[in-house]
C-alpha cells in the first residue's frame, strides 16, 4: 500500500479487504447500483446553485435528460459534460456532485448528458447522444441563456473518450477540453501491465471494452481519439493517474494534442488510482484538481454573467 497516494489509500485498502469486487465481477444491475452508491458515499459535498433543472431531448429511438446545473443567473458560458463508467454505468447521479463544483467553481453552466448506455446502446449510440447534446446545446442557446461562442467540453474516463472524440470532429472548436483519466486508445496495448489491486484493472477495462464497442474497428478514431488524424487544437487540461490502465494513452494523447498545437494543462499523479473523481468528498487531491479544472475553464471560458 505504501506506493498508493495517502489521501486515496484507505478506499483502495477497504477494495482489497473486501476481495477486490469490481464492475465485471458482479451482475450489471448491482455494478450499476454499486457505483451510484459509492459516488454517493464519497463523492463531494458543495453548496447551493441558482438552478438545477432536468431538461428532456429527442435523439433517434427515444429521449435522453440533459441536466443543467446553473451557479448564477444571466447569460453564461456553458460546459458539456459527459460522465464516466466505461459507458456501461453511470449517469445523472454518480457525477451530480462533480457537475456541481465544476459550475460553483468555473462560474459556466454545466450541461451533463445522460447518454444511453451500453450494451443494450453500444456503439456509436452513447457518443451519438453526446452529440445530439451538444448540437442541441447550441441550437437551444439562446433559450438556455448560454453563450454559444464560450462552450467548453469535459468528462472523466469514458466520458474523457466522448469529450475528445467530440472536440476532435465537431464543425465548431469548442473553447476549451477538461479530459479526466480519459479513455483515447480501445486497442489496450499498454492496459496490461495492471491486472489487480485496484477498481480499474485490464479485465475491468475488457469487459468494459466488450460491452461498448463489440466488434467494431478499435482502430476508429471514434473510439480510439488518439488515432485522430488531426486532434483538436482547443486548450486542453488532462488528468492521468500511474495506478490506471489507461495512464499511458492518456500521457501519450496530452503528447500529442500538444504536438498539434494544442495548450495543454497535464497533471500526472504517479500514486494516485483511476476513480479519485467521484471520491473526491474522500480523497483531497481529486477535490483539488476538480477545481483546479473548474479553474481552468474559467480562465478560457470567462465565467460570470455577461
Amino acid at each position: 500500500m505504501a506506493d498508493v497516494a495517502e489521501d486515496q489509500r484507505p478506499l483502495i485498502r477497504a477494495f482489497r479487504e473486501a476481495g477486490e469486487i469490481s464492475f465485471q465481477t458482479v451482475p450489471l444491475a448491482e455494478a450499476r447500483a454499486n457505483y451510484d452508491l459509492n459516488s454517493a458515499a464519497n463523492g463531494l459535498q458543495t453548496g447551493p446553485l441558482a438552478k438545477v433543472q432536468d431538461h428532456a431531448i429527442e435523439v433517434p429511438g427515444g429521449r435522453i435528460a440533459i441536466r443543467e446545473y446553473r451557479p448564477l443567473a444571466g447569460r453564461l458560458p456553458a460546459i458539456l459534460f459527459l460522465h464516466g463508467g466505461g459507458w456501461v454505468i453511470g449517469g445523472l447521479a454518480s457525477h451530480d456532485p462533480l457537475c456541481r463544483l465544476l459550475a460553483q467553481a468555473s462560474g459556466a453552466a454545466v450541461f451533463a448528458v445522460d447518454y444511453r448506455l451500453a450494451p443494450e446502446h453500444p456503439f456509436p449510440i452513447p457518443l451519438q447522444d453526446a452529440e445530439t447534446g451538444l448540437r442541441w446545446l447550441r441550437e437551444q442557446a439562446e433559450t438556455l441563456d448560454i453563450d454559444p461562442e464560450r462552450i467548453a467540453l469535459a468528462g472523466d474516463s469514458a466520458g474523457g473518450n466522448l469529450a475528445a472524440v467530440l472536440a476532435n470532429t465537431s464543425d465548431t472548436e469548442p473553447a476549451a477540453v477538461v479530459l479526466l483519466y480519459p479513455v483515447t486508445d480501445l486497442r489496450g496495448g499498454t492496459w496490461g501491465r495492471l491486472t489487480r489491486g485496484v477498481p480499474l484493472s485490464v479485465r475491468s477495462m475488457e469487459w468494459f471494452r466488450g460491452h461498448y464497442a463489440g466488434e467494431a474497428e478499435l482502430s476508429d478514431p471514434r473510439l480510439s481519439p488518439l488515432l485522430a488524424a488531426i486532434p483538436s487544437r482547443a486548450p486542453h487540461f488532462i488528468v492521468t493517474c500511474g495506478h490506471d490502465p489507461l495512464a499511458e494513452e492518456g500521457v501519450a494523447y496530452a503528447g500529442r494534442v500538444a504536438l498539434h498545437g494544442a495548450e495543454v494543462e497535464h497533471h500526472h499523479l504517479p500514486r494516485h488510482a483511476h476513480g479519485l473523481f467521484t471520491a473526491a468528498g474522500k480523497v483531497a487531491t481529486g477535490r483539488r484538481l476538480a477545481e483546479a479544472a473548474a479553474a481552468f475553464l474559467a480562465s478560457r471560458l470567462g465565467g460570470g454573467a455577461g
